[in-house]
């Protein structure tokens, strides 16, 4: 059969059988059991951390614990440390992890372009969600009369949103949009205090019983709360006999050759569910770190007068490499799992296996859904 009389069978049996599939009522599926394990890590300018410092990394640990709970995440919290930036240098990570947040004392501050109004940043390296984050926090304290100054509990949880909804799926140039409230006073709604209830939309407060203290904090976002990540093969199809078995014949032409990568990926595209979202109204790029992004938590008077302007973000964007040589995840962690357009070689083997009758259903599609999620494919 010639090529094209092909991808035109593909398109037509795969759009006869999405006519046949119910509306999809929900974009959200099972998040399973996973865990993030995770460590925060208070670096001194002092010759040797104080009690203080070491009273201030135990409830940042509780803070983010506490906030884990309010999106219904779960994590595992290796025990806090404190270090002098000479012992950060050689800092290594537990070899199971996924976060490193990396918080600054306030007299420290100069090294992480706090200058340039920039209070915190989340980053991710690699392609894989699951692992490789990191947020860099700069610790100061909460002076009522600082009106510039977002609370560190603020500029935290702030960063924990951005991880939080990357790591369930939602694609990094909307994330921002998202967690970055556009309440008309969101600047007055922070202090000690709140002014007025509308603020809830933008910042509550939460008790750390633990170590007897208040935090107020961003409101997390609604529609990440709960235990799911986005899905992309909905239910409807992956228990459909029908619909396995189409793909399954489609699959057989792509591993013949029949079918190139990108048809393969069109005829994906056809059934997957991938979120659709207004460029206009999201869309703004993230700042690029080696072999990953970062998205930046700006001071109020930054925010306002420059982090909207392209310019300023260039100028951020030139003097990262300071920030990058504090993420401790090496080179070889963040090679991505799809390049080229060209699907990686434990996909194929698995393809293979599944369309011989020697792999299950389950774990075929449980790997095009990792896949699918690592957005390495489908732009």
């Amino acid at each position: 059969m010639p090529k094209i009389g092909i991808i035109k069978l593909v398109a037509i049996f795969t759009f006869s059988l999405l006519m046949l599939i119910p509306t999809m009522s929900s974009s959200y599926g099972t998040f399973g059991t996973d865990v993030l394990h995770l460590q925060i890590v208070y670096v001194t300018d002092q010759n040797q951390c104080r009690i203080s410092d070491l009273q201030n990394v135990q409830e940042f640990d509780e803070l983010v614990k506490k906030y884990f709970e309010l999106y219904e995440l779960d994590s595992f919290n290796y025990e806090p440390s404190c270090m002098t930036m000479d012992q950060f240098s050689s800092y290594r990570t537990p070899y199971y992890f996924d976060l490193l947040i990396l918080i600054i004392d306030q007299d420290f501050r100069q090294q992480t372009l706090a200058e340039k109004g920039l209070e915190g940043l989340y980053a991710h390296l690699g392609a894989d969600r699951s692992t490789n984050h990191f947020i860099l926090l700069n610790d100061r304290p909460d002076f009522e009369s600082d009106l510039d100054s977002k609370n560190p509990s603020w500029v935290l949880t702030n960063s924990l949103s951005h991880l939080i909804l990357y790591y369930k799926g939602y694609d990094p140039h909307v994330i921002e949009r998202f967690v970055q409230p556009t309440h008309p006073h969101y600047k007055d709604c922070f202090g000690k205090g709140f002014i007025s209830a509308s603020c809830a939309e933008v910042k509550q407060i939460i008790r750390a019983e633990n170590v007897g203290k208040d935090f107020a904090i961003l409101t997390p976002f609604e529609g990440a709360v709960g235990n799911n990540l986005i899905h992309y093969i909905g239910e409807e199809i992956s228990e459909s006999e029908v619909s396995k078995n189409l793909h399954k014949q489609i699959t057989k032409w792509w591993l013949s050759g029949k079918l190139s990568d990108d048809d393969y990926l069109d005829a994906i595209k056809l059934v997957a569910r991938i979120p659709s979202y207004s460029i206009e109204t999201f869309h703004l790029n993230p700042l690029e770190i080696d072999g990953g992004f970062a998205i930046p938590v700006f001071s109020f008077e930054k925010e306002r007068d420059k982090a909207i302007n392209s310019s300023f973000r260039q100028e951020i964007q030139h003097e990262l490499l300071l920030i990058e040589n504090l993420i401790p995840f090496e080179a070889k962690d963040t090679s991505k799992i799809v390049q080229n357009g060209k699907f990686p070689d434990w996909f194929k083997e698995r393809a293979s296996l599944w369309v011989n009758g020697q792999l299950s259903d389950f774990i075929f599609l449980d790997g095009l859904e990792g896949l699918l999620r690592s957005k390495n494919i489908i732009p």
